[in-house]
């Protein structure tokens, strides 16, 4: 319940109102909602980390587990088809594209956020510029 509290309160409102990314020089719509999920995700550690732990045995979980995900898919699957239109991402495969950095940006943001004490010491900016980069240049090449 808390947990899917969350996904409903806090994180569908907030995806009804992400526009697309304007262009290939659009760094601000993916730094705007890079810095929504780090800011969201990291408030919200202790939920995460119990939803994805509890979700490897327990299907209620997992389907929380699922709608947090599915979401944040949602929105790089309708950025890859974006840069599509734009002529860019031609080869990529949205749903396929969407997986990898949803994975990507919960993983990197579970061991960074989630990991007291870890080795791997990045600044909440430089981890918001690290996941944006990377989502911007894997749809547009630069």
């Amino acid at each position: 319940p808390l947990a899917r509290s969350c996904l409903h309160d806090i994180v569908e409102p907030s995806g009804t109102r992400v526009r697309l990314p304007d262009s290939p020089e659009d760094t601000e719509y993916f730094t705007t909602v890079v810095t929504g999920y780090w800011n969201l995700f990291k408030q919200n550690i202790g939920i995460m980390i119990a939803v994805a732990q509890l979700g490897a045995t327990q299907p209620r979980f997992a389907k929380v587990q699922h709608e947090f995900r599915r979401f944040g898919m949602d929105m790089v699957a309708g950025s890859v088809r974006r840069a599509r239109q734009q002529g860019y991402a031609q080869d990529l495969a949205d749903e396929h594209i969407a997986a990898a950095i949803a994975l990507l940006f919960e993983n990197f943001t579970v061991v960074v956020v989630g990991s007291p004490g870890s080795e791997l010491q990045i600044s909440d900016q430089d981890a918001i510029k690290t996941l944006s980069t990377i989502w911007k240049r894997t749809l547009y090449g630069f």
